[in-house]
């Protein structure tokens, strides 16, 4: 069928981009963060990036019954942030 076959094509697109992504992350985890700002880029990175799982994201709202910690964890996170940035993860996030 052509919908699979164009399904499978974007499906590798996606995968070298992943691939391609993971390898500058791990590059930008090597490189000591000396700066507010560097700090700031790297949780940005960890918030955004490396901690895709949704769950945490919706720690302490209804109907998602996550534990503490993961609350406090993001929270705090998002406060490392600091600035701007951080209202913004707080609006988008909830923290």
């Amino acid at each position: 069928m052509p919908e699979h076959k164009e399904c499978m094509r974007l499906r590798d697109l996606q995968e070298r981009q992943r691939e391609a992504a993971d390898d500058l992350v791990k590059q930008m985890w090597t490189i000591k963060a000396r700066t507010p700002e560097g700090r700031q880029a790297k949780l940005l990175v960890l918030l955004e990036y490396v901690m895709e799982d949704d769950e945490w994201r919706y720690a302490g709202r209804e109907p998602y019954d996550i534990v503490h910690e993961v609350t406090r964890a993001r929270d705090l996170m998002i406060e490392f942030v600091g600035g701007e940035p951080a209202a913004q993860l707080r609006d988008q996030f909830g923290g």
